[in-house]
Parts: C-alpha cells; structure tokens; sequence
C-alpha cells in the first residue's frame, strides 16, 4: 500500500487479507487506479474522511460485491468502478455531486441505484452493460443525461425521467429491450441517434411537443411499438428513424417537417396507413413518395394494402397513389407509379 499526501496511491492483492481491506483513517482521496485490478478484493471499508474517488479506483475489482461510500465524498471519477461484475448494491452518499462516465459500466450484477440529489449531469456510459439494472431513481437536479448512459440494460423494464431533463443523448437507451414503456418529459427538444435502437419491448412512447429533431436509428428495432404520435413541431426525422418497427401500423407526418432521411420506415411490415398533410416542400415529399413504393419491398406476394391518407388536393405527385387509397404495392405498380 502506497499512501501519498492524504492520497492512497496503490494497493496490491498482497495487501489485501482474506478478500478485506481497510483504508486508513489518513486517507483523504482514493487515488486513480488504486484499487484496480484487485480482483482479490470482496469487502472494503472507506473511512468518513474520504472526500473523492478517482479515476478507475476500483476498475476491474471483479470480486467486489457491495461498497458503502461515506457521507462527505462529493466526486466519483471516471470509470472509478467499471467492470466489477459482481457489484449487487452500491450506497451513494448525498454529498455526491458528481458522477464521471463510465463510472458503474459492466457493473453486470448491479440490480438497482439511486443517485443523489446534488448530480446534475449523467456523464455518457455511466451505467452501460449494467444488464442486471431493474430500477434507478434520477433526482430531479438532473438536467442532462449523456450518451450510452443505460445502453445495454437489458433488464430495465421502466424508468422515470424527470421533467427538469432537457436533453437525452445519442444512444441513451439502446438495447434496453426490457423497456416496455417511457415518458419523454417537456422541454427536450431533441431525441439523439439510436437513443432507443433495440427496445425490442417497448409498446408506447409519448413524444413531448417541445421535441424539434427525431435523430437517426432512434426507434430503430422497436419491434413492438404499435403507435407513435409524431408532434407537430418536429422539423427533421433522421436516417432510419422508425427502421424494423413491424408492429408500427399507424403514422402522421406533421405539417412542419422541413426534412426526412431515407429508409424512416424500412421494415415497417404491418404498416397500413400514412397520414400525409397539405404543405410538404418538394423533397420531404419525393422522399415520402420513394418510401411508399419501398415499405413492402415491392414483395409481390404480399396481400397487405397501404393507406396513403391525404390532405389537399394540390399534391400533384401523389395523386395516383390518392386514387389508388388502398393499393397493393407491386412490380405492377412501380413503372407506372414512377413515370
């Protein structure tokens, strides 16, 4: 064991008996990568004096099962507890104000968590691969939550997102695919790339009408969502937004979209109605056009009927496809749609 100016600095799996380890009253800061790779390390006491936890501090303690950080400690660094696969339960003091990325990642055996009131920010990849995760509880000091935060839970099945977030990061959710269901709160104005991509048991989602930009992959394989409402101030859906939602029967395109990527409902296989408004500018509405002839893949053996639902009669492109309300899409239909 190393102890530098109130900093320990490095502990060995010598110093470490029967899987125990008590830190010194003197310490007042575990040091970065003191702890890491102690894979011998069961059980750890950390003196009330401690006030950080730093980098990496305890990365890699794979024997590790449960740690009581004191009352006083206010920082917990970056990837302070990554890969203690056998981390069940970890009791975070109030004190702690901050949290680094990749602070409890591949925690794998970690069941459930509650952060502090004083974090603001949830740093990217905090919790990813946390796959055992079923419950965390966010404050509502939270204004931001990072990218990757809970990728890979694939045991979370619901989680409350407090109104005071405003934004949601890339990839935030992906492949939780226990989520069965999400509340986006007011004031996030933007849903990031792949932000649910693989919530394979999702149903419903309520999009707030503060949201602007529905990023690309968002929905990405969510495969039981059977609806979704798209509000009206969404300028811009991403590449693949909606790709392989085959349970997705239903959706409005909104007046204001100024901008649709390619492929938004590629594998949309139970999709029967489109809802398309008056005003469209000519390449939202081009790309609208392509999407229709490609949602069933142009499978002439499919006996499924789309409804193209319109509104306004000055959509010139569309009109054979409005004459045609219930058509089947075909070879026999594309030279003709196309000319």
């Amino acid at each position: 064991m190393r102890v530098e100016n109130g900093i320990l600095k490095a502990v060995r799996d010598t110093d470490i008996v029967n899987g125990k380890f008590i830190i010194p009253e003197k310490v007042t800061s575990i040091g970065n990568f003191a702890f890491s790779g102690c894979s011998s390390l069961t059980e750890i006491k950390i003196p009330e004096g401690v006030t950080s936890i730093g980098e990496s501090a305890f990365s890699g303690c794979s024997s590790l099962t449960k740690i009581k950080i004191p009352e006083g400690v206010t920082s917990i660094g970056f990837g302070a507890f990554d890969e203690c696969r056998n981390l069940t339960e970890i009791e975070i003091p109030e004190s702690v104000t901050s949290i680094e990325g990749f602070a409890f990642g591949g925690c794998k055996s970690l069941t459930e968590i509650e952060i502090p009131e004083g974090v603001t920010y949830i740093e990217g990849c905090t919790f990813k691969g946390c796959s055992s995760l079923t419950a965390i509880k966010i404050p509502e000091s939270v204004t931001s939550i990072g990218v990757n935060v809970f990728s890979g839970c694939s045991s979370l099945t619901e989680i409350k997102i407090p109104k005071s977030v405003t934004n949601i990061g890339d990839s935030t959710f992906r492949g939780c695919s226990s989520l069965t269901e999400i509340k986006i709160p007011e004031g996030v104005t933007n849903i990031g790339d792949s932000t649910f991509y693989g919530c394979s048991s999702l149903t419903e989602i309520k999009i707030p009408k503060s949201v602007t930009n529905i990023g690309d992959s968002t929905f990405c394989g969510c495969s039981s969502l059977t609806e979704i409402k798209i509000p009206e101030g969404v300028t811009r859906i991403g590449f693949g937004a909606f790709d392989g939602c085959k349970s997705l029967t239903e959706v409005e395109i909104p007046e204001g979209i100024t901008y649709i990527d390619s492929c938004t409902f590629k594998g949309c296989s139970s999709l029967t109605t489109i809802k398309i408004p008056e005003k469209l500018n000519d390449k939202v509405l081009e790309e609208l056009y392509t999407q229709m002839l490609e949602i069933k893949n142009l499978d002439t053996n499919s006996k499924t009927k789309l409804n193209v639902l319109m509104f306004g009669e000055d959509i010139e492109r569309f009109e054979r496809l409005k004459e045609k309300a219930n058509f089947h899409l075909g070879e026999e239909y594309d030279k003709e749609m196309m000319d």
